[in-house]
């Protein structure tokens, strides 16, 4: 069976953007058929646990909850955003093979339709953390914080699907790193700053500056706290995303055959 490079399924899947657009649609369907109350999951999980979470971190950290609660409720709609697109892209390849009929159909269809319904649900996510932030310091983030984060959005969109090629690749080839999931993602929200702050660390901001989840974070959740874009990082995330491109090529060659033959394994 002939398979496109990934060049060319790049450009399959961008000429299929409203297809994939109708599969994330057909997701989120699904899932209030499911659970009607499930599509407010993400809006009450960050709201809640920011509430909760904000009151002792606060006590334990030392930090006025004026302050830390607006910055909690934004990272961790940020991270559980994060938490989801892992989830998902551990199966692509799973929904990519039972695609495999629809000869015309780009395996990365599956994959934009996953980082569509990844960035909506963040977009829910962020409106809960909008609201604590409105509540805690009784002030609107401003027009030019909001358009930045969505540009944010936009710039941590494409790392995350070129990150969506190499992962369906790695979590299919290598099954035991898809059961370490939970394990590496509580490893990684420890050294993250999600519940602590960049400025805590005082001379240990290294840390912080050579981690890229901290850099995909800050992207959006510096605009929505102080209006203002962090260009560094936003280069970060679009090197990142460049990086990833050009790993993709070979991830793709080796992946095609692991979701065609993949009744071998």
């Amino acid at each position: 069976m002939h398979q496109p490079s990934f060049l060319t399924a790049l450009r399959l899947a961008c000429d299929q953007w409203q297809l994939a657009i109708l599969l994330a649609r057909a997701n989120i369907i699904e899932t209030r058929r499911a659970n009607r109350i499930a599509l407010l999951m993400p809006f009450l999980s960050v709201l809640l646990q920011a509430i909760f979470l904000g009151g002792v971190y606060s006590q334990l950290l030392g930090i006025d909850l004026k302050d830390y609660l607006p910055y909690l409720a934004v990272s961790l709609a940020l991270w559980q955003g994060f938490a989801q697109f892992l989830t998902s892209a551990s199966a692509y390849n799973d929904t990519i093979h039972c695609h495999m009929n629809f000869l015309r159909l780009s395996p990365y269809t599956v994959h934009l339709a996953g980082v569509i319904d990844t960035a909506l649900a963040l977009i829910v996510r962020l409106a809960a953390a909008v609201l604590v932030i409105i509540v805690a310091t009784r002030s609107i983030p401003p027009v030019s914080g909001v358009a930045l984060a969505g540009l944010g959005i936009l710039a941590l969109s494409l790392l995350l699907f070129f990150l969506g090629v190499i992962l369906a690749y790695l979590l299919d080839k290598y099954r035991i790193l898809k059961a370490m999931l939970p394990q590496v993602l509580f490893l990684a929200f420890l050294i993250t700053p999600v519940v602590w702050q960049r400025q805590q660390l005082a001379k240990s901001t290294w840390l912080v500056d050579s981690n890229p989840l901290y850099h995909g974070l800050e992207v959006v959740r510096a605009p929505l706290l102080t209006g203002a874009m962090p260009w560094n990082s936003f280069a970060v995330v679009l090197f990142l995303a460049l990086a990833l491109c050009a790993a993709c090529g070979p991830a793709h060659r080796l992946n095609r055959e692991l979701v065609i033959f993949r009744w071998i394994a």
